[in-house]
């Protein structure tokens, strides 16, 4: 192996596959890692069905749920913006997981504030 070879080489293994392989999305440039704007983009999509709707099932609102907080653990104050969506996910607890039922305003606010924070959701370094 010549020298020009060796350069072309990750310096370990594990720098090469975390960039193949991370779920986030560095910034280096600007100084920041935040979550896949792809992948923010299918739960904002989702959540906004929901909320042309009027409706969901826990199921839907687990899902949803899941997502916003994927992407509120790069600026984790914004967690505490998802207590109506707990509350709801919590009262179908014992009803069935795919069955809609219209959901509360304080619920269908929350989603929609949650949106509207969700480019604050960033970690600077």
């Amino acid at each position: 192996m010549n020298l020009k070879d060796s350069q072309d080489m990750p310096k370990n293994q594990f720098s090469s596959n975390f960039k193949q392989r991370s779920k986030e999305h560095v910034d280096g440039d600007q100084g920041t890692l935040c979550a896949k704007p792809s992948k923010v983009c299918k739960y904002v999509a989702l959540a906004l069905e929901i909320l042309r709707r009027g409706k969901a099932s826990q199921k839907e609102l687990q899902v949803i749920g899941g997502g916003f907080v994927y992407a509120a653990m790069f600026r984790r104050p914004l967690l505490g913006s998802l207590n109506q969506v707990w509350r709801a996910i919590a009262e179908r607890e014992h009803r069935s997981q795919f069955r809609r039922e219209w959901l509360p305003r304080e619920v269908m606010a929350e989603m929609l504030r949650f949106i509207a924070l969700s480019p604050l959701a960033f970690m600077s370094f």
